[in-house]
């Protein structure tokens, strides 16, 4: 071995004590850039475990798919769980939600509805004075209003400043 060089079998340690999954996973990433067969002599795996678990992997991401388009992309991780769970499927949420942001799946979320008036009071009710007349051609054409008397924006004493008075 060279200076700097690691022992093959001894760099692994990180590896070791997770689950068979944090393997499966290494090897799923890998399996382009070293060969197949010497990543399972490393990782100390079974070839039919590995495929055994991508099959597995793409079962659920093919059922969560198919719940998220039935629920019409509205149903997030905590959701599709409890439908996989009333199917018999034992899976935790954050497996779902690791699925869910693994496909690109994000659920719409959909606003309350919020009543904003409410019409059932025992108090009275004003008068309509301007008998929704809201937009008056001159200013004088609504005195009923109680806001100071505007045409297009400008009050109207304002409009009558200017037109009378000569500027110095």
């Amino acid at each position: 071995m060279k200076r700097g060089e690691r022992h093959l079998k001894k760099s692994d340690a990180h590896l070791r004590p997770q689950r068979s999954e944090v393997k499966y996973v290494c090897i799923h990433a890998y399996r382009s850039t070293f060969h197949v067969t010497k990543i399972y002599q490393v990782l100390q795996t079974s070839r039919s475990g590995y495929y055994a678990w991508r099959d597995r992997h793409a079962e659920r991401q093919e059922q969560i798919q198919r719940i998220f388009a039935q629920s019409r992309e509205r149903y997030g991780s905590p959701k599709i769980t409890a439908v996989l769970r009333h199917t018999r499927e034992w899976i935790a949420q954050k497996t779902v939600a690791r699925i869910m942001r693994g496909a690109g799946l994000r659920s719409r979320v959909m606003r309350k509805y919020k009543a904003t008036t409410h019409s059932r009071h025992s108090h009275p009710i004003a008068d309509n004075v301007l008998n929704r007349e809201f937009v008056a051609e001159w200013p004088k054409d609504s005195d009923n209003s109680p806001h100071p008397q505007r045409w297009n924006g400008f009050h109207v004493f304002d409009l009558a400043a200017n037109f009378t008075c000569p500027r110095t």
